[in-house]
């Protein structure tokens, strides 16, 4: 392993960043404690480091990466029970997959956690940037609290940075760290109106509830055809609250009570 990637320049416009350190590789690997029988789905396997450690253990892994050099590379020399697709993870239909596992690229990190937030699979190790893992972990009330502490919290259980990995690790040396972060996904019910108004609610994280939403009230007319009244009569005494003070479970409840309106609204 760690060969290849010397042959191939990285694109800076696709953020790539090789893990070459092989000790926190074997680390991420172990982390997902993949059983015979597992599928994995790995993102941005880049030239495949991470890929055979995964192969050794799974039943299958679906490969998928964006950029054509690495993907040619990977057919050429991945195992056979690797398929690797070339895609935009983005813009795909995942398929089935028991563990996620992958060194993410810290221009998509959200959207890509947004999207697997929507699959049933048991088990998620991400290498992520070090500032993302801490506002995914983040609880109430502190600096780092944000939308996405709520979205993983909602959506996920026992999460936790497992460690620290410093930016040597990586070719070429990118100017952060980033953490390997485990979860266990978990079923919560959320809509995407109702995402959206925790998105607002979250644009204005110091401010009370009601000056957050009432800052965004345009938004809101136009994602749900409430007008600012009837806004403030859902959000009752909870308005004078800072929306960085609430729990997960609350703003939920909140955002719910609001984007719920719509359809009564027409």
């Amino acid at each position: 392993m760690g060969i290849a990637y010397k042959s191939l320049r990285p694109k800076r416009h696709l953020a790539q960043y090789f893990l070459v350190d092989n000790d926190i590789l074997e680390m991420e690997a172990d982390l997902a404690e993949i059983s015979p029988s597992e599928t994995v789905l790995e993102i941005g396997p880049g030239t495949g480091n991470l890929t055979t450690l995964l192969a050794r253990r799974a039943r299958k892994v679906f490969a998928i990466e964006k950029d054509r050099r690495m993907a040619s590379l990977l057919r050429r020399t991945a195992a056979g029970n690797v398929e690797v697709i070339m895609a935009d993870a983005l813009k795909i239909r995942f398929p089935r997959f028991d563990k996620l596992v992958g060194n993410i690229p810290y221009s998509i990190s959200g959207p890509l956690l947004l999207k697997a937030f929507q699959h049933s699979f048991r088990l998620g190790v991400l290498c992520l940037q070090y500032e993302f893992a801490l506002r995914m972990v983040a609880g109430p009330g502190s600096n780092d609290y944000s939308r996405l502490s709520v979205l993983t919290a909602l959506n996920t259980e026992n999460t936790e940075i497992v460690s620290r990995v410093p930016r040597t690790s990586f070719y070429p040396v990118p100017k952060v760290d980033s953490a390997i972060v485990r979860f266990v996904p978990k079923s919560t019910e959320v809509d995407s109106r109702t995402y959206e108004v925790i998105r607002m609610m979250f644009c204005h994280k110091r401010k009370t509830v009601g000056n957050a939403l009432r800052d965004s009230r345009k938004e809101l007319k136009e994602l749900l055809g409430l007008d600012w009244r009837e806004v403030t009569r859902l959000i009752g005494a909870e308005r004078e609250k800072r929306v960085f003070q609430l729990s997960p479970d609350r703003t939920l409840e909140i955002a719910r009570r609001i984007s719920a309106r719509h359809s009564d609204v027409g």
